[in-house]
């Protein structure tokens, strides 16, 4: 029987990586580089202990055998998934094990589609950091409950955080995760108190740790101390988390934009009847109705405390960084979909027809997404290759250059973006006004010019004066030593 069991796990696992595989191909195929990855590419640097991130350094910086970084990509892609299936895949032997083996693969695969983290994904050197922090939170979920593991679940609680703070999300939702029953079980108040105190301890030492080594033993950077700084108390720090949690459910509604209304209503129904079901189910044993009423509203407030913690760290932020891979923790509520239909509905048929729409919107964000990007990066290249060869033909002086207006988004991308607007955020469009990634962008071209800002005499200079070269897609100026690229016209 255990010979049974355990080729059902790992025949599960072979599932699961077939299944991630084909997810992450077309952010393999596309091959563009996300915003850090165009600096890291030519110049090998870490950097991310300035960002609060000091564990991503040394083991970014380990796997490389030390510095310069190397661009191995796709390497780190396949190994993040790698160590995000078979984290996840531990998880679940643990705490789903009324989950079905055969087609549970469908139910964990949920938390890696997640269209949110397709950008992490698609980052070139830390990738793997990434996925590795969350799956330290998935294997913290995975000790034993007993208080020898305690000390071991605040490491890896600790190093997740160090590695990429913005997995922690998933913490609070793997925390309602255990005391759902999923595993089955008898009620206790008791158990759930003490599970949710132990938690929490855990993750405000965690937090602890964290904080002093990232402010008081590394260098940190101050972009990285002012988007960590948290909302004050009061009616202000209310405001600010109010407009910041409007602000997430508007990109959380991106990826649900394309879906028409009647669909989104009907998978609203259907899980809102698992989930009462599943409450139910759990509260059989409980013999006075009033307690058991009071049990079953506790658990129907678990599923949207779990959507809560989707984009709740970013809420309490002061000035957060509105990327869409911060929404990582998103994935959490996808698993938790997966679950809740595999805990209640027996029937594997009708646990795939539920499923399939929401695992295949995934795939269509994700294939769309590819070709998006890499239809982009060709218009990029053509208009970066045809900018340097003019750049490289002025003769006299250059050694800054500056860039006002943005580069035309392709065919493809409109069309795509036009049809799934989440799309718009995950594709990254690096020459625009007063970017310092556009100087970096051109640097793969040859153009080797120190970055600055454009400022109102500059304006004023391009309204009355002739460029220098004029082409159907950009005009360049030249100030003293100084390139400006113009990308559209200004209003004088």
């Amino acid at each position: 029987m255990d010979n049974k069991n355990t080729k059902l796990e790992y025949g599960a696992i072979i599932k699961l990586l077939i299944i991630s595989a084909f997810y992450i191909l077309p952010i393999i195929i596309s091959n563009r580089y996300q915003v850090d990855d165009v600096g890291r590419s030519l110049d090998g640097y870490t950097g991310w202990a300035k960002n609060g991130r000091p564990l991503a350094d040394f083991l970014s910086t380990i796997l490389n055998f030390g510095e310069p970084l190397t661009d191995s990509s796709p390497l780190g892609l396949i190994l993040g998934i790698l160590v995000l299936c078979f984290t996840i895949s531990i998880y679940a032997k643990i705490n789903l094990k009324q989950i079905d083996s055969k087609l549970g693969f469908l139910a964990v695969f949920m938390f890696i589609a997640n269209p949110f983290y397709i950008e992490n994904l698609s980052f070139k050197f830390d990738v793997l950091t990434m996925c590795i922090s969350v799956g330290l939170l998935f294997l913290t979920f995975s000790l034993p409950n007993r208080p020898r593991y305690y000390i071991l679940g605040l490491l890896l609680t600790s190093s997740s955080l160090m590695l990429y703070q913005a997995s922690i999300g998933i913490y609070p939702m793997l925390t309602a995760f255990s005391i759902m029953c999923f595993s089955g079980g008898s009620i206790s108040f008791r158990e759930i108190f003490k599970s949710i105190s132990i938690r929490l301890i855990v993750l405000i030492a965690a937090y602890a740790i964290v904080h002093s080594i990232t402010y008081k033993y590394v260098e940190t950077h101050e972009y990285s101390k002012i988007h960590s700084e948290l909302i004050p108390i009061g009616i202000e720090g209310l405001s600010t988390l109010f407009r910041n949690s409007i602000k997430s459910l508007e990109l959380i509604y991106l990826y649900l934009q394309p879906v028409p209304q009647w669909i989104l209503w009907i998978y609203g129904l259907l899980f809102s009847s698992l989930f009462i079901k599943h409450a139910i189910n759990i509260t059989n044993s409980i013999d006075r109705c009033f307690v058991r009423a009071l049990w079953i509203l506790f658990y129907m407030t678990l599923p949207v405390a779990v959507f809560m913690f989707s984009f709740i760290h970013i809420a309490l932020l002061k000035l957060p960084v509105w990327n869409v891979r911060v929404f990582a923790s998103f994935g959490g509520v996808l698993l938790l979909l997966g679950i809740i239909t595999f805990q209640v509905i027996k029937s594997n048929i009708v646990r795939v027809i539920i499923l399939s729409p929401i695992i295949y919107l995934s795939f269509l964000h994700v294939y769309a997404y590819g070709n998006a990007a890499l239809a982009q990066d060709k218009a990029d290249t053509v208009l970066m290759s045809s900018i340097s060869y003019d750049i490289k033909h002025i003769s006299s002086k250059k050694t800054e250059i500056s860039f006002y207006g943005w580069v035309p988004r392709s065919r493809p991308l409109e069309t795509t973006i036009a049809r799934l607007p989440l799309v718009k955020q995950l594709v990254p469009m690096f020459l625009s006004t007063n970017n310092f990634w556009s100087a970096t962008k051109l640097r793969h071209y040859g153009i080797n010019l120190r970055f600055k800002n454009i400022n109102d005499n500059d304006m004023k200079f391009m309204c009355h004066s002739a460029p220098l070269i004029s082409s159907d897609d950009y005009r360049i100026f030249k100030i003293d030593d100084r390139i400006i690229i113009q990308l559209i016209k200004p209003k004088c």
